[in-house]
């Protein structure tokens, strides 16, 4: 629906779906729902008198009303990414083609159950050195923080190094809190930061920011790590690019804290790329499940030992390991 809008407006023709041109969206939309809301498709969306009196409502049926419109469907089967040639690659190919439409054949799970690490002799093992320093594919941002946390500490010590800990400059806000991500949370009375609280929001992990900017980075040569903003989109220097620490440049901080002022990054089409800190507006949970609104100033990037199946959407891997509980 705001698709609809923004291009009616931008060819000043209101009267036509779309301001009056012909129309083609790409997507996979049987594989993941929107972000917010329920998918047009789904049945969720109703022309009910009870659902009138609501602004979400009245976009999701006008939404449903132009999806039906769209009268000419391609569907490309070809799985382009996964084109080698061994009977287990065939295998995969047609498991994935299968599950997308819900439809696994009894040979496709037990293919899929012969993939899970194990103990035994033929199962996988998480140790193998294909696996050992490939991200591993959560559902959960809690789940990805203990990851990075765990491979950082790991990754230090199978190379020898010492973890060096880059904390943010933090100042109290007085701008309002997105409550979009903790829905019910009131915002926090603290007006000023101390010592005590500083401390707090670094040790906090970065899945309490709405931002998932850490207060803390811990560091080492050769960690690897991931953007976590578009820092210079002609070079493909976007979120969530995969990288390696080259080195970095700091300083001290008013808490005697150090501070990340360059952080050079290996892996991007440029040999190694600057990234310097930023400052940003988030939104932090509290230990009291208060929401604090802080101007935070940090290189804006994670460590890259977990990510989120939304982060590994649209990513050709060699190797994955996919984290299944959740």
């Amino acid at each position: 629906m705001a698709l609809a809008t923004q291009a009616a407006k931008a060819r000043n023709i209101h009267d036509d779906s779309f301001g009056s041109p012909s129309m083609v969206v790409a997507g996979d939309f049987a594989q993941l729902p929107p972000m917010s809301g329920p998918s047009l498709y789904s049945g969720k969306v109703t022309l009910q008198v009870k659902d009138a009196g609501d602004q979400r409502n009245q976009n999701a049926v006008l939404g449903k009303i132009l999806w039906h419109q769209f009268n000419i469907v391609v569907i490309l089967r070809q799985n382009m990414r996964q084109k080698t040639k061994s009977i287990e690659d065939d295998k995969l190919r047609t498991a994935l083609e299968n599950m997308r439409f819900g439809a696994c054949t009894k040979e496709d799970i037990a293919f899929l159950e012969s993939r899970v690490a194990g103990f035994r002799p033929e199962d996988p093992k998480l140790g193998g050195i294909n696996f050992r320093n490939v991200s591993t594919i959560t559902a959960r941002n809690s789940q990805k923080d203990a990851l990075n946390q765990l491979g950082a500490r790991r990754f230090a010590a199978d190379t020898k190094q010492t973890l060096v800990d880059f904390c943010s400059m933090d100042r109290v806000s007085s701008r309002s809190v997105d409550r979009a991500k903790w829905k019910g949370c009131e915002q926090s009375e603290i007006k000023k930061m101390n010592k005590a609280l500083q401390k707090t929001l670094w040790d906090a992990p970065p899945c309490t920011t709405n931002e998932f900017i850490p207060g803390k980075l811990s560091l080492c040569l050769g960690m690897p790590v991931m953007l976590r903003a578009n820092e210079a989109t002609e070079m493909r220097i976007t979120k969530g690019q995969e990288g390696a620490v080259a080195g970095w440049d700091e300083s001290v901080g008013p808490l005697g804290q150090r501070l990340l002022d360059t952080l050079f990054f290996e892996g991007l089409p440029v040999d190694v790329v600057p990234l310097i800190r930023t400052v940003t507006h988030v939104t932090i949970l509290l230990e009291d499940d208060t929401l604090l609104s802080v101007l935070r100033e940090q290189i804006i990037a994670l460590h890259n030992f977990g990510m989120t199946d939304y982060t590994s959407q649209g990513k050709s891997r060699p190797w994955n390991v996919v984290e299944l509980a959740n």
